[in-house]
C-alpha cells in the first residue's frame, strides 16, 4: 500500500473519534480538525507538534523507528523485538500472541501521532485483521526523527584513517614495478586510457563500494536479510547506517552501536561491535580517535573538504606541450575522479600523465568551465589549452566523427548485454532502439561480447 492510501484508510476507517482525540492533543491541532475526519487527514502529514511528540519516545523506540524508515511497510511483528515480552507465546492465534504488542504500538506511537497504520485489503487470505494491519513511518516525519545515537563524542580533526595504505596500492599498480608480481592481479589498472579499479572505471562511489565489501568480508557479515526475519539488517549495514548519521566532528565508540545491533539485527551477539568497528578502520572505511582513554569512530571521507583541498601545482605538473603529470600520491580521489571525466590516462616514464579527450570534454564542457582544475589545465597545459579552444569553437555545430563504427544491434538480450559490459567507459553510445555507436578501437572487445552471447558479427563496408 503506498503512503496515502494508508493515511486515508487509517483516518476514516481505523481511527475511533478518541484516538483522534488524543492524537490531537499530542500533535496540538485545533479543535475544528480534531472533529473533522478530512481535516484532520490534512493536517497529519505536517511537522505540527513533531518535535514535542518524538520527545517522549525512548531510545529503544526511536531506533526501532529509524529502521522502520529504512525498509517498506511492516506488520505488527516488527515491533514484537520492541514490546513483545521474554516469554514468548508460541502457541495461539496470531491475535493472541500479537495483541498486547499492537496495545504498546497504539499507546506509544499511534496516538502520539507518529505512526500511520491501516489494513492491506490486498491480504484477504490472511485470518485476522491484526495479520492484515500495515504500518509506516510518513516520509515528511523523518527529518524531525531524533538522532539514532545519543550523546556524541564532538572532536574536530579527521581522526586517523588507513587510506594511506589505499594510497600507495593506486601509486604502486599504476606506476610502479611489477617485474616481481608474477601474475598478481592489480586492484588499480589503466584500459583503453580509462582509470579502473577492478571492473569499474575509477570513481569515489566505485572506491566506496570496494572498501565496503572488503569490510563486509573482514568482519565475516553477510549483507543479506535473514529469511526468518525480513524486518532485520546485516552488523555491517546497520554499522554503516548508524556512521552515515554522524554530523561532522561526532564520533561514537564501539559499545554506543549495541543498542543498535540489538534491535537491527536478528542475531546481535554474533558479532562484537569492538569486531566491527576495528574491520572498518582497516578497510579504510572509518576513521578513529582517542576519548576518554577508549578508542571513537566516524566515516573517513575520500572527498576533501573544499577548504582542505591541495593546489593543483601540488599535484599536476605540465609534461611540456603534451599532457599533464599526475602525482598519485597527492591529488584527492575525488580530483582523480573528475580528471577521468575530461583525459586519457596513460603511463610515460613510469609516470601517470592525462591527455585531453575531446569526446569526454565536449560532454562536460558547460558543466565545468568554472572549476578549479579546469582553469588551472586552460592556463598551465598547452594540449589542454588547445583542446578547450577547439570544443570552445565548435560548440554547437555539426561534427562529424572519424574513427566511429555504427552497429546494429536487434537481439535484445543481445543488446542488454553491451549494455552492461560498456556502461561505465562512456565510449558506447546508444543511439536509437536498435543502433549504438563506438570507437574503432572498441571493436574487438564487443566482438567478444557478441561471441561469447552466441551470435555473430556482419559487417558492411559504407559506400564513399
Amino acid at each position: 500500500m503506498h503512503e496515502e492510501s494508508i493515511l486515508h484508510n487509517m483516518c476514516h476507517k481505523e481511527l475511533s473519534q478518541a484516538d483522534i482525540k488524543a492524537i490531537s492533543t499530542f500533535r496540538g491541532f485545533s479543535s475544528k480538525e480534531a472533529s473533522s475526519r478530512n481535516l484532520f487527514e490534512g493536517r497529519f502529514l505536517s511537522d505540527t507538534g513533531l518535535d514535542k511528540a518524538f520527545e517522549g519516545l525512548e531510545q529503544a523506540e526511536i531506533i526501532m523507528l529509524h529502521l522502520l524508515f529504512l525498509g517498506t511497510p511492516v506488520d505488527v511483528t516488527f515491533f514484537d523485538r520492541l514490546y513483545g515480552t521474554e516469554e514468548k507465546m508460541w502457541f495461539g492465534t496470531f491475535t493472541q500472541r500479537y495483541k498486547e504488542v499492537f496495545k504498546q504500538v497504539k499507546t506509544r506511537l499511534i496516538r502520539r501521532g507518529l505512526l500511520l497504520f491501516a489494513e492491506d485489503e490486498t491480504k484477504g487470505y490472511l485470518k485476522s485483521k491484526l495479520e492484515r494491519l500495515v504500518f509506516c513511518l510518513p516520509d515528511t516525519f523523518v527529518p524531525h526523527l531524533p538522532y539514532l545515537v545519543k550523546d556524541c563524542t564532538i572532536l574536530p580533526g579527521k581522526g586517523e584513517d588507513k587510506q594511506a595504505i589505499l594510497r600507495a596500492r593506486l601509486v604502486k599498480d599504476i606506476a610502479g614495478d611489477h617485474s616481481q608480481d608474477q601474475g598478481k592481479e592489480r586492484l588499480f589498472t589503466i584500459e583503453n586510457g580509462e582509470l579502473r579499479i577492478q571492473d569499474r572505471v575509477f570513481s569515489v562511489s566505485s572506491l566506496e563500494r570496494w572498501m565496503l565489501k572488503n569490510w563486509e568480508t573482514a568482519c565475516q557479515a553477510s549483507a543479506k536479510k535473514q529469511k526468518f526475519n525480513p524486518y532485520t539488517l546485516s552488523h555491517l549495514q546497520a554499522a554503516d547506517y548508524a556512521f552515515s548519521e554522524l554530523k561532522p566532528d561526532e564520533w561514537i565508540s564501539a559499545d554506543q552501536l549495541r543498542p543498535i545491533f540489538q534491535l537491527f539485527c536478528s542475531k546481535p551477539q554474533d558479532l562484537d561491535p569492538e569486531q566491527i568497528c576495528r574491520a572498518g578502520w582497516e578497510s579504510g572505511c572509518l576513521a578513529r580517535t582517542v576519548s576518554n582513554g577508549r578508542f571513537c569512530f566516524r566515516p573517513a571521507p575520500l572527498k576533501t573538504d573544499p577548504g582542505q583541498q591541495p593546489e593543483p601545482d601540488d599535484f599536476l605538473e605540465p609534461a611540456g606541450s603534451n599532457g599533464v603529470k599526475v602525482d598519485l600520491g597527492m591529488i584527492p580521489f575525488d580530483e582523480l575522479e573528475w580528471l577521468g571525466r575530461i583525459s586519457v590516462f596513460q603511463v610515460e616514464h613510469s609516470r601517470p600523465v592525462v591527455h585531453p579527450d575531446m569526446v569526454k570534454l565536449g560532454r562536460v564542457f558547460k558543466k565545468i568551465s568554472r572549476d578549479r582544475l579546469f582553469v588551472w589545465l586552460k592556463h598551465n597545459s598547452p594540449s589542454f589549452e588547445r583542446a578547450i579552444g577547439t570544443v570552445h569553437k565548435r560548440w554547437g555545430k555539426l561534427i562529424v566523427h572519424q574513427g566511429v563504427l555504427i552497429a546494429r544491434v536487434q537481439d535484445v538480450s543481445l543488446r542488454v548485454a553491451i549494455e552492461k559490459a560498456f556502461a561505465e567507459s562512456g565510449q558506447v553510445v546508444f543511439l536509437t532502439e536498435e543502433y549504438l555507436a563506438f570507437p574503432r578501437e572498441y571493436l574487438v572487445q564487443i566482438s567478444q561480447v557478441v561471441s561469447r552471447s552466441g551470435h555473430v558479427v556482419k559487417t558492411v563496408q559504407a559506400q564513399v
